[in-house]
């Protein structure tokens, strides 16, 4: 009896000449399953991810008080390999009686010279943007640098898998190893990013035939920053993205808005990536708002509520905490009015050492509570000492 109804033959036919892997199969139930077991018997030869299963059915017939057993075999070979099934060329031969057969082949040589080559594009490219990257630096053009930062990153992660396929083939030499400063350029970017300002020009704010206008300047401790790119949304919707000019300054002009109370809330980011902005403080944007209705304050009336500020702190944080409460309509009077009380804690998110100064990013939770009053809040900055953090801190509180 024939024992396997659906019989499954395969032959190795293994050659090392030339760096060649060869593997030839056969199989009496499709050219399709041939090509399969022909590239999984290449694949296993590479140390490649391959899984087999097998199955057999054995049933039993009675007819005519006789007892026929009938035996089903079969077997499948799924191959989980890319870089094999990349490389790998599957030839037809002919049927050998029933069974169709396959031969496949890697050649090995060829696959290390292919690698090699696309390795070394790779390494001269990821070259290049940093090279342009620390030269944008140099020429305070931060857009450019975080360009090629990110255009940077994805080739080398495909650098590190094409490795991780090589050493499949062969034991990874040395020189093989990608060589970048990427990581400092990504340090020295953040650095720049630290000290970096967003401020909008009151005079150039107004609302004028149902459009919307204001300035944004951008500068460093060294001027203002060209190129400099700027996002205004209006709650989570993106309004319009623009980039400074030659003076620092990005003009706005912004309409279909939508009013809530008489007023326009508007919040202004620098357009960065995540990460960058979390760790050079810059993630906390700006907000302006506009008021269509006169205030009292602005018909030189009194301020909305005087409260008497209780801060333990030094002059100048009690100094920049009253200038952030009276552009929040809060007069600070010495008595005669209820206490608000201002408190902080913070924490040290990071350290970056540059070749001028430490700047450390610190995380600050910033309390302000009275009577009437309960304000809590985390903000990110970084500066070159605790204090100058905290005062960029301050300046950002908005009720």
């Amino acid at each position: 009896m024939n024992r396997l109804g659906l019989i499954i033959l395969w032959f190795v036919g293994l050659g090392f000449a030339s760096d060649l892997i060869t593997y030839e199969a056969q199989s009496a139930v499709s050219q399709e399953e041939a090509n399969n077991i022909a590239v999984a018997g290449v694949a296993k030869q590479v140390s490649a991810d391959v899984s087999a299963s097998q199955k057999l059915t054995v049933s039993e017939e009675t007819v005519d008080n006789k007892s026929t057993v009938k035996e089903n075999f079969s077997a499948t070979s799924l191959v989980h390999s890319d870089v094999t099934l990349k490389w790998i060329e599957i030839e037809v031969l002919p049927k050998k009686g029933n069974n169709f057969c396959a031969r496949a082949t890697l050649d090995i040589g060829a696959v290390k010279s292919s690698v090699r080559m696309r390795l070394g594009e790779l390494q001269q490219e990821i070259s290049t943007h940093e090279s342009t990257g620390l030269k944008a630096l140099k020429n305070r053009q931060l857009k450019k640098a975080a360009d090629a930062l990110s255009a940077a990153i994805p080739k080398v992660y495909a650098y590190n898998g094409i490795l991780d396929d090589l050493s499949r083939f062969m034991p990874l030499e040395e020189s093989l190893k990608l060589e970048h400063g990427l990581h400092d350029l990504e340090d020295q970017l953040i650095a720049k990013l630290s000290g970096v300002t967003l401020e909008v020009l009151p005079k150039s704010v107004k609302y004028q035939n149902d459009a919307f206008y204001f300035d944004v300047k951008v500068k460093d401790d060294v001027g203002p920053l060209k190129d400099f790119p700027i996002q205004v949304f209006q709650g989570a919707k993106l309004l319009t993205a623009k980039q400074t000019g030659a003076n620092g300054i990005a003009r706005f002009e912004l309409i279909k808005l939508s009013k809530k109370d008489d007023a326009l809330v508007i919040n202004i980011y620098a357009d960065f990536a995540e990460g960058l902005l979390n760790n050079s403080g810059l993630n906390q944007g700006i907000l302006l708002s506009h008021q269509f209705e006169k205030s009292p304050d602005s018909e030189g009336g009194e301020s909305l509520k005087k409260f008497v500020l209780m801060c333990s702190y030094s002059a100048g944080v009690c100094g920049a905490v009253k200038e952030a409460l009276k552009s929040n309509k809060i007069d600070v009077v010495d008595a005669d009015a209820p206490k608000l009380k201002f408190s902080y804690d913070s924490r040290v998110v990071r350290e970056l050492n540059t070749s001028n100064a430490t700047l450390i990013t610190y995380d600050f939770l910033i309390s302000i509570s009275g009577e009437e009053i309960s304000y809590q809040k985390n903000f990110t900055s970084a500066a070159k000492s605790k204090e100058a953090a905290l005062l960029n801190a301050i300046k950002k509180i908005k009720f």
